[in-house]
């Protein structure tokens, strides 16, 4: 700015009477001359005797040398004519008594050409109150810190509901983000929180004035929370919380199981020497075992029975002690002609729980079963092939009359359809307690064996299966006597139970690594109740009638083809009619060989 000489000398009169009003040291810097003038004030606020000279370049060595940059910066900026004409700053300087904190604030005043003739301002010591803004932002980080490195979320209210504060653990628990919530009311960013036992809880703090500790399920989420609600001063209120929904969780599987304990399963549980630490009322009944005579004892000295290495006690529990893992297996106890069902668990201790049951009854009635089928496979094999045999050789003889001929078709057909039988049960034997249903893999192409199959039913049902195989690699590792009965299960089914005018449809094709067999037939669809259950054993499927058996050929089609590695699946509507789809892998892995072994 431009102003005469007596308007500068009324400004520097007004500023003297208000730096002594005020108590402010001044300063007056000449930029024509170099010349800098110091008031008693200021020289002592420097530590500067009366005496001591003071130019800009001696101001500036007193300063701070953090501070020195800034400060020399913002003094040229200040005597520029395009500069803003002002100086205002906050800096430390170099004094006697230490560092001090000051804050200076100056004008500049310019002649008509734009050319600076003087530069006025004011010091003060403002040490405390810089200390003291110093401590408060250091208490604000401080606390900042404190909040994003807790574990707990945190967030905080004002007397309007609106969201002033949230740490890191809040945005993670809450799934959402800080930037998007603070400044927004508490219901615009939990709109379902509106009527919920959370708002009760926050209200009730607000009313009385005093914190409260509650734990909450919030519904909408279906997570449990427990909750610190700390009214503050100005109306709002500050909330700490965690998740605790698994620990809820454990809460009610322990309570669970100390109903197991006390009305389940047969517990019992062994520290990490194999010693009775705990024994419930069931395991009392079923292994006559009294409780004070069990406590405290060694398993193995228990029931001596168990301790030998071909006890798949003796190997079961060790195996969890020592490899920290849970086991379920069943045995029998000879000792009380009893079968057990036991799952075993590792504790924290290093110890066992063990939960069983008495399952000889259902034991007993799979061992009769099994016995059966397997008298019925075996013992009826040799019989049966006499007969049919010997209607093979009466069929040949041209001398029998035509009644009789008749009674000996009937009975090799009867004879054919037994055999059938008989080998499903064997088969069905096989899969469910025997080593699974044994395989002769050779080089084969699929698409031949489903022709040849095929043929079959080409005498009893000419024109109606129809067969599509796709261009691409049908030749795998697969047994093709085996693969043979899965077509012609599945062939046999469609023509029994779909329509009886209506085509069967077999296709294969190429699917990567995969050869893919389906058969589709049109009619009544199974029932969608049906289908869950339609591989399961003894099952007949519903139809038209046709052939009759004992239900388990499509449960020995399902366990052929998971033997060869594959799978099987079905699915039947009105529009598409039933589509079995069998996949089956062109080469032998690892996991065809172990399902082979274990159907």
């Amino acid at each position: 700015m431009t102003l005469d000489a007596d308007f500068i000398e009324q400004e520097q009169e007004s500023l003297r009477l208000a730096v002594e009003a005020t108590g402010l040291g001044t300063w007056d810097y000449d930029p024509r001359t170099g010349e800098m003038l110091w008031d008693e004030r200021a020289r002592a606020l420097f530590g500067l005797s009366p005496s001591t000279p003071m130019g800009l370049e001696d101001f500036l060595l007193r300063v701070h040398p953090r501070d020195r940059v800034k400060t020399q910066t913002l003094v040229r900026q200040a005597l520029r004519p395009e500069g803003p004409g002002h100086f205002s700053v906050e800096y430390r300087i170099l004094t006697t008594r230490g560092v001090r904190w000051v804050a200076a604030n100056g004008r500049t005043f310019f002649d008509v050409e734009g050319r600076p003739t003087r530069f006025l301002g004011t010091v003060v010591d403002v040490t405390e109150r810089v200390h003291g803004r110093i401590e408060v932002e250091r208490a604000l980080f401080q606390r900042a810190r404190l909040l994003e490195s807790m574990s707990d979320g945190f967030y905080a209210l004002d007397a309007q509901w609106r969201l002033i504060d949230m740490n890191a653990r809040a945005e993670q628990l809450l799934g959402v983000r800080r930037e998007e919530s603070v400044g927004r009311t508490f219901w615009e960013v939990f709109p379902e929180a509106h009527g919920s036992e959370l708002e009760e809880h926050y209200r009730h703090v607000l009313e009385q004035g005093a914190p409260e500790s509650f734990e909450t399920l919030y519904v909408p989420w279906n997570r449990w929370f427990e909750v610190r609600a700390h009214p503050n001063e100005e109306g709002g209120f500050s909330v700490f919380f965690h998740d605790i929904t698994e620990h809820k969780r454990e809460r009610v599987e322990h309570e669970r199981a100390v109903e197991v304990l006390a009305h389940g399963d047969a517990v019992f549980v062994l520290d990490h020497g194999y010693r009775f630490v705990l024994v419930n009322e069931n395991e009392e009944r079923l292994l006559r075992t009294r409780r004070e005579e069990a406590l405290g004892r060694v398993f193995w000295d228990v029931f001596p029975e168990t301790a030998r290495p071909d006890s798949k006690y003796w190997v079961e529990y060790h195996r969890v002690v020592e490899e920290q893992v849970p086991v379920r297996f069943d045995e029998y106890y000879a000792p009380l002609d009893l079968w057990t069902s036991v799952s075993a668990y590792p504790t924290r201790e290093g110890g066992i729980a063990v939960f069983f049951r008495d399952v000889s009854e259902a034991k007993r009635a799979e061992q009769f079963r099994d016995r059966l089928l397997g008298i019925v496979g075996h013992d009826l094999r040799n019989p049966l092939s006499h007969i049919s045999l010997a209607t093979q050789l009466l069929l040949r003889q041209e001398e029998l009359s035509e009644p009789v001929m008749s009674g000996v078709r009937r009975i090799a057909t009867s004879a054919e359809r037994m055999a059938r039988m008989i080998a499903d049960l064997l088969d069905f034997t096989r899969a469910s307690v025997g080593g699974g249903i044994p395989l002769e893999r050779r080089r084969m192409d699929l698409c031949d064996l489903v022709q040849a199959t095929m043929a079959e039913f080409e005498l009893t049902y000419p024109g109606r299966v129809l067969l599509s195989c796709a261009r691409g690699a049908h030749a795998g590792e697969w047994d093709p006597d085996r693969l043979a009965q899965v077509v012609s299960n599945l062939v046999g089914n469609a023509l029994a139970h779909g329509d009886a005018v209506a085509p069967v449809r077999v296709t294969v094709v190429a699917e990567g690594p995969d050869a893919v067999l389906t058969v589709c037939n049109a009619g009544t669809p199974v029932p969608p109740e049906s289908l869950p259950h339609i591989f399961d054993p003894f099952k007949q499927a519903g139809g038209n009638g046709g052939r009759r058996g004992l239900g388990l050929g499509l449960y020995i089609v399902q366990q052929l083809v998971r033997a060869h590695g594959g799978s099987i699946s079905v699915r039947s509507s009105e529009e598409e009619g039933t589509v079995f789809t069998v996949r089956l892998p062109r080469t032998v892995t690892a996991e065809a060989v172990a399902s082979s072994s274990t159907v």
